[in-house]
């Protein structure tokens, strides 16, 4: 199937998979970006990442504020764990170069997955990229399943995952 990185596209391809994904979990975490925010299926809570270096550009200036959308029940409070913020502030820029068009900082990834998971639960991420989401999975104790349709990305994915992995098995 061919895909094209526009509006329509990514609408259709919110509309397909987003209902599937949303099936098969109790809970997630979607960071949708901010043009295609409405295009998604109403959450349980919104928040955001936070930096104040922005990232990316708008038709108002630097985007600073990037959307996230909890769907589900917070794990923290199923656990009687108590309330944590849905939001993260992050001021660091994402020091790993990386051959991607849209690299997310690992720091946004653990954030995202202590968040949204517990210790051995398996993360999803139908939209693997470079791996961040996986790295940070790996470092915190979680399953990982990556998909990604680009064969150069799930390459250099791969290759981030399982370095992540050799490190964690250094320290264990």
């Amino acid at each position: 199937v061919s895909y094209d990185d526009n509006p329509k596209d990514i609408r259709d391809l919110i509309s397909q998979v987003m209902p599937i994904l949303l099936g098969m979990s109790s809970r997630a975490l979607v960071f949708c970006g901010p043009a295609m925010l409405w295009a998604y299926p109403e959450p349980n809570s919104v928040g955001s990442i936070f930096t104040m270096a922005g990232a990316g550009r708008t038709s108002w200036g630097f985007q600073c504020t990037h959307p996230v959308l909890f769907y589900g029940k917070d794990p923290f409070l199923q656990d009687g764990l108590g309330g944590r913020p849905n939001s993260y502030k992050c001021d660091q820029p994402n020091r790993e170069k990386i051959d991607h068009p849209c690299p997310k900082p690992l720091a946004w990834m653990n954030w995202a997955v202590w968040r949204a998971s517990r210790v051995n639960e398996t993360i999803l991420d139908p939209f693997m990229g470079s791996g961040t989401t996986g790295v940070a999975a790996v470092q915190m104790g979680r399953k990982f399943i990556g998909i990604e349709r680009e064969q150069k990305y799930f390459d250099i994915a791969c290759k981030r995952i399982e370095d992540a992995q050799r490190q964690k098995d250094l320290f264990i």
